[in-house]
């Protein structure tokens, strides 16, 4: 199988970013490891953005 992986960048407001962690974190649906992955991501890329917001 081909590796499908793009990288996407998506301009949201931290409120909006913690409202769809969130979202995801309360809902038992899709525990995968692909889902936490991605989980995991999302909340690196907040994290990121308002350290990076902080440093400036």
């Amino acid at each position: 199988m081909k590796n499908l992986e793009r990288e996407v960048v998506v301009e949201l407001s931290y409120d909006e970013a913690y409202e769809i962690l969130n979202r995801c974190l309360q809902s038992s649906d899709d525990d995968t490891p692909l889902f936490r992955d991605a989980l995991r991501r999302l909340a690196w890329a907040i994290e990121k953005g308002r350290l990076d917001d902080d440093a400036a």
